[in-house]
């Protein structure tokens, strides 16, 4: 929809066919070739993008300071309400990882119990600093978008990306 503005429901109908497609064709090696390539794109992307972003926001310092006051908080309030929903996303993002097929199909095919344990805890830890790049672009909307008042937070990183990247970054983020 972001890429195309075709309807949301019809890149969901075509992007099933095409990953039933390849998936019939090339079993467990086709995933997992297309795994890795995603992945390396969405780590070059988000690296790219986060330059860009730093550059065109002022700096490091200017996007750490438009932070709201709490954003940076890692341990909730000490509001029943707020410890509940603390929890609870914990819960869905830590735990809710664990029955991931992608998971229980690396950890299997390692070549030993050993290389198993390594290669998860060294995933986890690349994962956590991964994961922290599209919160550091989000983040740069405070500056780039001032005033910008997001309905769907999930617009708000295309929209970055979109408005204040060039063609290349585009191709290579999205």
């Amino acid at each position: 929809h972001t890429i195309a503005d075709i309807p949301v429901h019809y890149g969901i109908i075509i992007s099933s066919v095409i990953v039933t497609l390849y998936t019939m064709t090339g079993g467990m090696w086709a995933i997992s070739v297309t795994d890795f390539i995603q992945s390396v794109m969405i780590v070059v992307g988000l690296i790219w993008t986060a330059i860009v972003v730093t550059g065109k926001a002022g700096g490091i310092h200017e996007i750490f300071n438009s932070a709201p006051e709490g954003y940076f908080r890692f341990i909730p309030e000490a509001d029943p309400s707020a410890i509940v929903h603390y929890l609870v996303a914990w819960s869905i993002l830590g735990l809710g990882s664990l029955p991931s097929q992608d998971i229980f199909q690396r950890v299997n095919s390692a070549r030993n119990e050993k290389a198993a344990v390594r290669s998860t805890y060294i995933a986890s830890f690349v994962y956590l600093i991964l994961a922290m790049l599209p919160l550091y672009i989000a983040l740069s909307a405070n500056i780039l978008q001032p005033g910008n008042h997001y309905e769907d937070t999930q617009t708000i990183l295309p929209s970055i990306v979109s408005g204040h990247t060039t063609i290349w970054v585009q191709t290579v983020f999205f």
